[in-house]
């Protein structure tokens, strides 16, 4: 999922579905109440909830594109699956919660033997929703594309030699190293599509609200650009938890040379 045109991406393996299950049980009431929801939803019980996703997760921002109403970010979102029954239990539940609003039909497909669920709520495909189960993985993105790309990939061990050489030799080794947690972003190239965004959001509240947020815009824009990477990683031993950051400022940029 780390990609060279990646903008952020995160992984962690500290999703702990069954303890969260067990302090909301602490309040019995509150308990009742969430596992009627989830039963009306998934079909599944709280405490099968509970057994059916993790340790893993994570999500990777791969760009903000324009559509016809507002910005749209390339993001997926992704969870561990432990028990693939459950998982499609509570997929299917999920499909069905979604067809019963009435807001789209689902459209599917199948790729590399997976089939892809999608929900194309405007025009083109990177405004489409989309999800798919795999034995392995439960994935949702937003943009079916996202899940044509992750099914064709060629399968890698550790960091690819591209986001090597943006990151740096010594953070690469420590996201491949890394078994409790990584977080990749790369600020400088994410510059541009933010201040896009918030160009937007600026025109939308002046509009409605008569507020500007131009030059806090314009700031935000600025420290982005002023940064190339930030590498954090968290990796524990029987015998310790190490926790790393590397940040890379951005090269400064050559002066104008003024022409005749």
């Amino acid at each position: 999922l780390l990609k060279e045109s990646t903008l952020a991406y995160n992984w962690a393996s500290s999703l702990q579905a069954e303890t969260l299950v067990t302090t909301l049980a602490a309040d019995e009431q509150a308990y009742r109440q969430a596992d009627a929801e989830v039963r009306q939803t998934l079909g599944l019980s709280l405490e099968e909830l509970g057994r059916t996703f993790g340790p893993q997760y994570g999500g990777v921002l791969d760009g903000i594109v324009k559509t016809p109403l507002f910005p749209w970010p390339k993001l997926t979102v992704f969870v561990s699956v432990r028990d693939r029954q459950l998982a499609e239990t509570a997929f299917s539940g999920l499909r069905r919660t979604i067809a019963a609003g009435g807001l789209t039909a689902a459209e599917q497909e199948q790729v590399g033997g997976q089939t892809i669920y999608s929900w194309p709520i405007m025009p083109g495909s990177s405004a489409q929703p989309a999800a798919m189960l795999t034995d392995r993985m439960f994935v949702v993105a937003t943009g079916k594309e996202a899940l044509h790309d992750l099914l064709n990939a060629a399968a890698t061990d550790g960091v690819t030699a591209p986001v090597t050489i943006q990151v740096g030799a010594e953070p690469a080794e420590r996201i491949a190293a890394a078994n409790f947690g990584s977080f990749v972003a790369f600020p400088r190239r994410m510059a541009p599509q933010v201040g896009e965004t918030l160009e937007w959001l600026n025109a939308i509240l002046a509009a409605t609200r008569n507020i500007s947020i131009a030059r806090l815009s314009s700031e935000l824009v600025h420290l982005l650009e002023s940064t190339d990477c930030l590498v954090a990683t968290s990796r524990l031993t029987t015998e310790q938890a190490q926790w790393t950051m590397t940040l890379t400022p951005a090269k400064p940029q050559p002066a104008a040379i003024a022409g005749k």
